[in-house]
């Protein structure tokens, strides 16, 4: 059996609630906001991955190394562009995750597809019609949302139900202290 995987960086809940009150001002027609309980940051998505290449995935990853690093989260932003939004973000300053990301993509080149142009944040809205978003963006492009120490990685998987995806830990990859 396939397992929807991808790999990520989670968010500490003092963060999440300040992603609640945000998020909130998106509650319009047309919008979907992101259960805020469940948001991340995703360093590589893998899709559908039979087991064998699941338990490589996991031995490769394994020799990453890294060392904990800060995370500012600051701004919002929209895919792929004001114009034509599919999916509403807030952004992370971090040059360390951007690394961590571009290690991990390398590490699991021979396993996985390449991934170019990692932009670090967490999704919070998609978006399912035309949509004015300027007054929400105008407000929070610039705003210091928090800040918090990564000090690991996940694998994860994703599973779809009715009413929204559950995300399930298959292993942690701590950083170096």
């Amino acid at each position: 059996m396939e397992l929807r995987t991808f790999i990520s960086i989670e968010v500490p809940e003092d963060i999440k609630k300040k992603i609640i009150y945000i998020s909130k001002k998106l509650e319009m027609p047309g919008v979907v906001r992101v259960n805020p309980k469940i948001v991340h940051f995703t360093l590589k998505f893998l899709g559908d991955v039979k087991p064998d290449k699941l338990s490589k995935t996991e031995g490769v990853l394994s020799k990453i190394k890294f060392k904990p690093f800060n995370v500012r989260i600051k701004g919002a932003g929209v895919f792929p562009n004001e114009g034509y939004i599919k999916v509403v973000w807030l952004g992370a300053k971090s040059p360390e995750m951007t690394e961590l990301a571009e290690k991990i993509n390398e590490t699991l080149s021979e396993l996985f597809a390449s991934e170019e142009n990692f932009v670090p944040h967490l999704t919070i809205a998609r978006v399912k019609r035309k949509i004015n978003l300027k007054p929400f963006l105008d407000e929070f492009r610039d705003t210091e949302i928090g800040k918090f120490k990564a000090k690991s990685f996940f694998l994860m998987y994703s599973e779809l139900t009715p009413s929204g995806p559950r995300y399930r830990i298959l292993r942690e990859y701590p950083a170096e202290e």
